[in-house]
């Protein structure tokens, strides 16, 4: 590793300023120095197929045709299993396909087909791990942490909360779950008027006395088992006479 650091370090030094297009060897040289750069940074799908446009810029396709047949192929071969989409056929002359992706306005899509193609012909999947899962050839963590439907808790897939009513809400809880009022030592009653006492009418007129109970008084002084003298005189004179 630490060798091939001193390769890349080397290498973007003497290509900083670009390679002369008018030397085949050094074009060579410069394309050998590219494979290993990209292979250095790991450089994936759309990131690698930007810097291999930048880095390739003034190519034509009769530059790649004069280059040695290994060194194009070794790029192309990098290029794909970095997940960069170049033709490759019987029919497909690699000079051509490098041009061909090199003139690209956007970046190929892969289809699953050219992704198990790839696979079988190379005998190792893609070091850009996401064809490798489009494809379905290893598990994918995402789907398999996500075993429940967000829609089921009122929640979309853009991760935006829909509304709920209330309605509906209520509608799912039971009448034992609903809010009941706190429990009370004792329950309150309302305050009532003191009542008024009750008065007995004789003839029209109320009594001047209210009626007593029994071991009580009444206003003039007498028992209630006693009834008053109807005269008091006969009292004065009954006392008179025991005393003689």
């Amino acid at each position: 590793m630490a060798d091939i650091s001193k390769q890349v370090s080397e290498g973007q030094k003497k290509w900083s300023q670009g390679v002369d297009l008018t030397s085949i060897a050094d074009v060579n040289n410069y394309i050998k120095f590219k494979t290993l750069e990209y292979e250095y940074y790991e450089l994936m799908n759309d990131d690698l197929w930007e810097q291999y446009q930048e880095d390739f810029a003034g190519f034509t396709e009769a530059i790649f045709k004069a280059c040695n047949p290994a060194i194009i192929r070794n790029l192309r071969t990098l290029l794909r299993h970095q997940g960069v989409w170049v033709k490759t056929d019987k029919r497909a002359i690699i000079a051509q396909s490098l041009y061909n992706t090199l003139c690209e306005e956007d970046q190929t899509e892969w289809t699953i087909k050219e992704i198990l193609d790839q696979v079988r012909a190379t005998s190792k999947l893609f070091a850009f791990a996401k064809l490798n899962r489009i494809a379905g050839l290893v598990p994918d963590i995402l789907n398999q942490i996500c075993p429940i439907n967000p829609s089921d808790f009122g929640i979309n897939l853009t991760g935006q909360s829909t509304p709920v009513k209330l309605d509906e809400l209520e509608a799912h809880v039971k009448p034992d779950e609903m809010e009941a009022p706190l429990p009370t030592l004792e329950d309150p009653q309302e305050p009532t008027e003191p009542a008024e006492p009750a008065v007995k009418h004789g003839q029209g007129h109320p009594r001047k006395h209210p009626v007593a109970t029994e071991n009580h008084l009444t206003s003039a002084g007498t028992s209630v088992r006693q009834s008053p003298p109807a005269d008091i005189s006969v009292l004065v004179q009954e006392a008179y006479f025991t005393d003689l």
